[in-house]
């Protein structure tokens, strides 16, 4: 099932907890070749998106 996100304010993708963490495990992995920092408990699912930073 596909969220409906049309009732939600726009916000800049960046805020966007997914976007944050894979930037920052992306970042990890290139810089050493693993990532250690786990995902975190707020991390976006196909039913609820999840902003830090409003």
């Amino acid at each position: 099932m596909k969220p409906d996100f049309k009732d939600t304010p726009p916000y800049s993708p960046i805020a966007c907890v997914g976007f944050v963490v894979t930037l920052q495990r992306g970042t990890e992995w290139a810089a050493t070749g693993r990532v250690t920092q786990k995902i975190p408990a707020d991390f976006p699912t196909a039913e609820k998106i999840s902003l830090r930073g409003q």
